[in-house]
């Protein structure tokens, strides 16, 4: 990204945190959250704290799934035997959001909802809620992210956009979308260029290959694309196909 792009996008969004942490139902919904979690009115001073608070909230999700997990498994189990197998994954997903931890997460979660941020913005929520400190909000700079991945063994590259995301957020991480472009197994040498008339060489090919002649194979191919072909044409047609895709 260059300099000036970085510039410009960090003033907007510590601009758009000092705006959302100045808005009353903003504040208000933090303030209710910190109550339901056991977190200080005006948040934790200093790390310690916040990470006995992260012991306490992880002691208090084991207890529930202790707790209940019996009860909810002889449900699961009765759905499963009826074939309610829909029934069976909606109660899973009803207990695992009732476990502390992911409730928490999901309160964070409907709170970037509420205030239409985008999931990126997680982490910084939390951090609010945890520290009351707009420094310790960190949400990425740009409209949207560069995403690695695998699959079946296959490396992955995606951008993934936001609402916000523009062209020019586009243009200024093309520069570093090309450099992983490089690193797909499926890169080669030049980028691949469709053949001109591949599939007439193809044609030419394969009627040669059923015992057609030249002069046939030109009369044939002149017919179907309505231009004048010879024999020597056919000859350079299957020579072609032949250098394209390797064959002897």
């Amino acid at each position: 990204m260059t300099k000036d792009y970085f510039k410009k996008q960090s003033q907007r969004i510590k601009q758009k945190i000092l705006i959302l942490t100045s808005r009353s139902d903003f504040l208000h919904d933090i303030l209710e959250l910190r109550e339901k979690w056991n977190i200080k009115t005006k948040g934790f001073d200093n790390e310690q704290k916040s990470h006995e608070w992260q012991d306490w909230l992880n002691e208090v999700s084991g207890k529930y799934s202790d707790d209940n997990w019996s009860q909810e498994r002889d449900l699961e189990e009765k759905l499963a035997k009826d074939g309610n197998w829909t029934e069976k994954e909606q109660a899973n997903k009803k207990f695992n959001d009732q476990v502390p931890i992911n409730n928490f997460r999901n309160d964070i979660l409907s709170l970037i909802k509420k205030y239409k941020l985008s999931k990126s913005w997680e982490n910084s929520i939390k951090m609010y809620l945890l520290f009351n400190d707009i420094d310790n909000m960190s949400p990425p700079i740009g409209n949207l992210s560069l995403v690695f991945g695998w699959e079946d063994e296959f490396r992955k590259l995606s951008l993934e956009l936001n609402a916000n995301t523009t062209l020019e957020d586009i243009k200024n991480i093309w520069p570093y979308v090309m450099l992983e472009q490089k690193k797909l197994g499926d890169k080669t040498t030049d980028k691949f260029q469709p053949i001109k008339m591949f599939e007439r060489d193809c044609e030419a090919y394969k009627l040669k290959q059923s015992g057609m002649s030249y002069e046939k194979i030109a009369d044939v191919l002149s017919e179907k694309y309505g231009k004048d072909y010879g024999y020597e044409d056919v000859g350079s047609f299957i020579k072609r196909y032949k250098q394209k895709t390797g064959i002897n």
